[in-house]
C-alpha cells in the first residue's frame, strides 16, 4: 500500500468550534485518486449565516423564462499550495494583483438559520490540482506531498445585510447571492492539518 493509499483508507474526521458555527470535516479515499471530503456546519449563533459554499464557472440564461442560472459544480473547490500544506477551499478569493478582469466572482451562498446545520460531501481528484476561479490553468509540475487543511468561508448576515441577499436559480436548486465584497470581509473557519498527507500538482 503507497503513502496516499494509506492516508485515504482511513476516515478521519476533525472538528473546530467557532463563535458563531461548528465545522466538522472527514475525508477518505473511496476508490484510488479521488479524495472525499464531507463537511458538516451547525449554526450555534442568533443571526442567519451564508456560506460561501457554492462555487461555479458558467452562468448562463434560461431562454424561456430570462432567468440566470449559476452552473453550480458540488465538486469544485480553491485549491491553494503552501510551503508545508495545501489547502482546499469552499470561500471568496481576491484577483491576483497581477490580474484584470471585468467582474469579480464569488460563490452562490447556503443559508443556515440559527440553530440549523448544513451538511455537504465533495469529491476531488487526486492529485489535487491548484485552482481558483481566477487562476485556473491547470499545474505542470510534479506531485508534492503536503498536509491538507480544509477552509470555509461565512458571513452572519444582520436585518440590513439581508436586505442585500437576494434568492438565485442555480444547476442544483435555488441558493444565494450577495453583490462581491474582498475575502478579507469573510469569516474563515479552517480545520487541519490532517496527520497524513495527501499528493498536489505542484506549479513549476
Amino acid at each position: 500500500m503507497n503513502t496516499l493509499e494509506q492516508a485515504m483508507s482511513l476516515d478521519k474526521t476533525l472538528t473546530v468550534m467557532g463563535s458563531d458555527c461548528t465545522l466538522k470535516v472527514a475525508i477518505a479515499c473511496p476508490v484510488p485518486n479521488v479524495l472525499r471530503l464531507h463537511y458538516w456546519v451547525h449554526n450555534h449563533s442568533d443571526l442567519p449565516l451564508y456560506l460561501c459554499n457554492q462555487l461555479y464557472k458558467v452562468i448562463t440564461r434560461d431562454h424561456t423564462t430570462g432567468e440566470l442560472v449559476y452552473a453550480v459544480q458540488p465538486n469544485l473547490a480553491n485549491v491553494r499550495l503552501e510551503s508545508e500544506h495545501v489547502v482546499v477551499g469552499k470561500t471568496v478569493v481576491d484577483v491576483p494583483e497581477w490580474m484584470f478582469v471585468e467582474s469579480h466572482q464569488i460563490p452562490c451562498l447556503s443559508r443556515i438559520l440559527p440553530g440549523e446545520e448544513w451538511e455537504e460531501t465533495f469529491d476531488l481528484s487526486l492529485p489535487l490540482m491548484p485552482y481558483t476561479v481566477y487562476d485556473y490553468s491547470p499545474s505542470t509540475g510534479k506531485p508534492v506531498s503536503r498536509k491538507l487543511v480544509f477552509e470555509l468561508g461565512y458571513f452572519l448576515a444582520s436585518p440590513h445585510t439581508e436586505d442585500f441577499i437576494t434568492s438565485v436559480r442555480t444547476s442544483s436548486g435555488t441558493a444565494y447571492y450577495i453583490d462581491p465584497f474582498p475575502a478579507s470581509e469573510q469569516s474563515l473557519l479552517a480545520v487541519g492539518p490532517w496527520t497524513e498527507p495527501v499528493f498536489v500538482v505542484s506549479e513549476v
